[in-house]
């Protein structure tokens, strides 16, 4: 059996071996796997890394898209990767990674958006839309 995990790198650390925390309970689970069978083995292989995002709440890119927001829009930082840190390491150029819903009910189990968050979303959408055809 070959299961998988992810985990994000905070922007400003290099991806790089597995953290002490993971490799503390990798060894735990190997010692607990043991006592059950001789042949009980835990790996760990890093197939692909990308590094972590940190844009500045005051980048251009960002109020620009804040005006088409809703007025109580924060920003915030998240704890999933995208490619968004691909973007700025290789382009360089300033990214901003948005999207309706609340970050509380994203990427677990049960996740939902609320159909005003999508309403919200929309409307974020035709004013960004807006302003480019101008």
């Amino acid at each position: 059996m070959h299961p998988g995990f992810r985990g994000a790198q905070p922007a400003g650390r290099q991806p790089g071996p597995v953290s002490g925390t993971t490799a503390r309970a990798r060894r735990s689970d190997r010692a607990g796997g043991e006592k059950l069978s001789s042949v009980a083995a835990i790996e760990i292989e890093t197939v692909n890394t990308y590094p972590g995002l940190d844009t500045h709440p005051s980048v251009e890119a960002v109020r620009f898209l804040k005006q088409f927001a809703a007025p109580d829009t924060g920003t915030a930082k998240v704890s999933f990767g995208t490619e968004g840190g691909l973007f700025k390491q290789r382009l360089d150029v300033p990214v901003v990674v948005c999207g309706p819903g609340s970050i509380e009910q994203a990427h677990k189990p049960d996740e939902f958006i609320e159909i005003s968050q999508m309403d919200a979303g929309e409307a974020f959408l035709h004013g960004l839309l807006g302003s480019l055809k101008a």
